[in-house]
């Protein structure tokens, strides 16, 4: 499971086989099926990220989201874009949780600010799954 970095993603769930995602409901912990039958038939699906969290102090939530085999037939949803803001747009606060995991500016970076740009946030963010980078 994990929640995308942008602030917006649209992606085209696969035509063939578009059953398996699914979306964590925060007050539950259930994980929720895509209601497909919501979603027309040449329609994207929008999923919210951690930078537009971030950028309305939490007004706009990312989707923790999954996606589960449901049969053995191969699955692909194509990412149409992401929307991201400048590398230099500021993000209030050090530190979001996401997934249990702290994000945290090292002591080198932080030194002291109370805020961090867009850049240094997604670099964070991509040591998080690539500790050797």
């Amino acid at each position: 499971a994990h929640a995308d970095s942008a602030s917006m993603v649209f992606l085209r769930l696969d035509q063939e086989n578009p059953e398996g995602t699914e979306v964590l409901h925060k007050a539950t912990q259930r994980w929720i099926p895509m209601p497909l039958d919501k979603i027309p038939e040449d329609g994207v699906v929008v999923n919210l990220g951690t930078v537009l969290s971030l950028l309305t102090g939490g007004r706009w939530q990312a989707a923790v989201h999954r996606v589960v085999r449901r049969n053995h037939r191969e699955r692909l949803s194509i990412v149409y874009g992401a929307l991201v803001p400048r590398n230099g747009a500021i993000l209030d606060g050090r530190r979001h949780r996401m997934e249990g995991t702290s994000l945290e500016l090292s002591g080198k970076e932080r030194a002291g600010k109370t805020s961090i740009t867009v850049k240094e946030y997604l670099d964070a963010r991509v040591r998080l799954q690539r500790p050797e980078t």
